[in-house]
């Protein structure tokens, strides 16, 4: 019995068996014609290890794709592709269409001869293999070069999409797969079959009557057909994605040849299966929760070809969707991301790869990173990113924003003017001025400044160059004296910051520190000066410097959050008269409640009553029961001197705390059962509508399924 003896894996057609005896016979020959000589050759007397290697040896080489080679044309060339036999159901229809549309680009080839055949090994039937082979035709010599020129390259990515292809259906049916993820790929089968536009493939008159009777099927009992296909999720998998091949050929298309070459095959279609799988789950979710951020994250501790060594490299694929038109979300981001939790890491120079197909808001991200220092990532860096990266990403996006254009409104300014002139009436009155933001462009911010100052014997003329900053004068002029000796001079002018100084963790920009940084180099300028806009500002500066100083105490250093905490406080006068103390307490409660489960509950509430305050947070993913609540709260009629409130979003959870300051417990008492009455009712409110919605929604059916 030789080598290459082979066997089917399914009963031989009635009344068939003699020549479909010669058909296996024919492809015998023609495996055996594709296969490397150094993989089947044997020692004279093998032994059966010697066989068992062998095998071994073309289980691993597995896909193999040869074509035979022509010198002349007019002629025809055979391409034969053998790979697995369990996990490249569809093979022969990628092939064939692969072949025709890209053989020759821009062309398409004609296919003389389609055939496979799903086989064995006789002396190796523990696995299963399946066997294509097309024949096409080739017109002349000129189609030919062009064919010898690209073939090479197609056969690469043939065989990068078939294991790619292997690799993403068998994370589709492994049982680790979280159920809902592989729902979300029955249900993309569903939809393929009762929605598929007719101009994406080719029908043959088996798919046009099998259209027809889903269709028929779906018109008299949907829910019926969509129970039946979320059996198929362990019964038939092979069921659930026609066109897998053609998805993850887009996929391979993104990746530059330089990219595809310093990477291991079998670390490419890692990428490519991942970045599948998370595109088709988005995409599912965002049917289900249309008005949610939806994440997916996957890390791939890898090495690639770096010059004369390999580097190891941690590679990070992401799934996301935007819920804004003026969401930016890019490598930027994501290195930031990271170097929050690891600083010593940077970019893999043209590693960042992007799927950002317009049909729908869902962006794919592939991109690799590496320590400054070369050194692998240790297990517990790899587990930190994983956990903390999830919650992260998303506070990242960036909301891109239009450049103002606002006129000078120069009535306005003469009236600062004059307000800024009675405010100087005694000779050792020092400078007074007035700041206001005027606009920003892509690069910079724009502040107006009013500054008038008492010129005085041996005053010096005020200098504009000074720093950083750059100064646009728009006026300078005396507008009156005092005791009719000293002149008021008052300067109108502009100063413009680089705005990328200013930007904070979400890409927002803390226009406080701008104009602070602007008084500061005023001060550098003419010494001791008087702010006269910014009382309230700089009250408020004081009581959150103080406020993360008690914090850093505890080793808590998220000033971002913090920031978006306290600038939420309302009404806005309490950020100054709110204790740091009081305020601290509230922000511990914040940060416990957001490290709880809301999987199985739809909120986390906690109050507490402590020296006469009364503290209250409330977290729940859905923002939209914060209306319900500050209507209950606004009903107590609570004066704004006595309750304030603030709301943040931090990692998809909506949260709502209220402090009150009262020396009557009943009412504090009152104030927690009036928000947990709220509560109560919007959650039944939401079960009641995900019931309903349930029943109404053939999604929904299927998900239930």
């Amino acid at each position: 019995m030789e080598f290459f003896d082979i066997q089917t894996n399914y009963p031989i057609p009635h009344g068939q068996k003699d020549f479909f005896c010669e058909y296996i016979e024919y492809l015998k020959k023609l495996i055996k014609s594709a296969t490397p000589k150094e993989i089947y050759t044997l020692p004279p007397d093998p032994t059966k290890e010697d066989l068992l290697l062998a095998y071994q040896r073309f289980e691993a080489s597995t896909p193999i794709i040869h074509y035979s080679e022509a010198d002349k044309a007019p002629c025809s060339l055979s391409v034969t592709i053998i790979a697995g036999g369990y996990y490249t159901w569809g093979l022969g229809r990628f092939a064939g269409d692969i072949l025709n549309r890209w053989l020759i680009p821009g062309k398409q080839v004609p296919l003389l001869v389609s055939q496979g055949l799903n086989f064995s090994f006789k002396k190796y039937n523990h696995f299963n293999y399946y066997c294509h082979n097309v024949v096409v035709k080739v017109i002349d010599q000129q189609e030919l070069e062009i064919i010898k020129e690209n073939f090479s390259h197609l056969i690469k990515e043939m065989r990068l999409v078939i294991k790619a292809t292997i690799h993403a259906r068998r994370i589709i049916t492994t049982a680790a797969l979280p159920l809902e993820q592989k729902h979300a790929f029955i249900q993309d089968y569903l939809m393929t079959l009762i929605n598929r536009p007719a101009k994406e493939f080719d029908q043959t008159v088996f798919d046009q009557v099998h259209q027809v009777i889903i269709h028929a099927s779906a018109e008299h009992n949907i829910s019926r057909i969509k129970s039946n296909f979320a059996k198929l999720a362990h019964k038939a998998p092979h069921m659930l994605d026609r066109d897998i091949f053609n998805e993850i050929q887009h996929y391979v298309i993104l990746f530059r040849d330089k990219f595809i070459s310093t990477r291991s095959q079998f670390h490419l279609y890692r990428i490519i299966s991942y970045m599948y799988i998370f595109r088709k789950w988005v995409v599912h979710q965002i049917q289900m929760h249309p008005n949610d951020r939806h994440v997916s994250l996957k890390l791939i501790p890898a090495k690639i070809e770096g010059g004369k060594s390999k580097r190891t490299v941690l590679g990070i694929v992401i799934g996301m969707n935007f819920l804004l038109d003026n969401e930016v979300f890019g490598a930027r981001h994501i290195l930031a991301s990271i170097r929050t939790h690891l600083p010593e890491v940077q970019e893999v120079k043209e590693s960042y790869v992007v799927d950002n197909r317009k049909s729908i808001d869902v962006l794919t991200h592939y991109m690799e990173v590496e320590k400054n220092n070369g050194y692998p990532f240790s297990i517990e860096e790899i587990r930190l990113l994983k956990t903390k990266l999830i919650k992260e990403l998303p506070s990242r996006i960036e909301r891109s924003t239009h450049p103002l254009f606002v006129h000078r409104n120069e009535e306005e300014i003469m009236r600062n003017i004059l307000i800024l002139s009675r405010q100087l009436k005694y000779v050792n009155d020092i400078p007074q001025v007035i700041v206001n933001y005027a606009k920003q462009t892509t690069s910079s911010l724009s502040f107006t400044v009013i500054l008038l100052r008492l010129l005085k014997p041996g005053s010096k003329p005020f200098q504009k160059d000074h720093g950083d900053l750059k100064f646009i004068e728009y006026d300078t002029k005396i507008v009156g004296h005092l005791r009719r000796k000293y002149p008021k001079e008052a300067n109108v002018f502009e100063i413009r910051v680089d705005k990328h100084l200013f930007l904070r963790h979400d890409y927002s920009i803390d226009l406080y520190k701008a104009r602070e940084t602007v008084i500061k180099q005023l001060v550098n300028i003419v010494g001791e000066l008087r702010d006269f806009n910014g009382g309230m500002i700089s009250k408020q500066s004081e009581a959150l410097l103080e406020l993360k100083t008690l914090l850093k105490k505890r080793n808590i250093t998220n000033d971002f959050l913090l920031e978006n905490f306290f600038y939420s406080i309302t009404p806005t006068f309490m950020q100054s008269v709110i204790a740091p103390e009081h305020l601290e307490r509230l922000f511990l409660m914040l940060l416990e409640l957001t490290e709880g489960n809301f999987n199985d509950i739809p909120y986390h509430f906690q109050s507490a009553i402590e020296d006469e305050m009364c503290y209250i947070a409330i977290g729940a993913p859905q923002a939209k029961y914060q209306e319900t609540v500050s209507n209950a709260i606004e009903s107590l009629q609570i004066p704004g001197s006595e309750l304030c409130a603030t709301t943040v979003n931090i990692f998809n959870i909506s949260v709502l705390c209220y402090l009150l300051r009262s020396n009557d417990p009943s009412q504090a008492e009152l104030l927690i059962s009036t928000a947990k009455r709220a509560l109560e009712s919007w959650s039944k409110k939401l079960t009641l509508g995900k019931d309903n919605s349930q029943q109404k929604s053939s999604l929904n059916q299927l998900i239930s399924a």
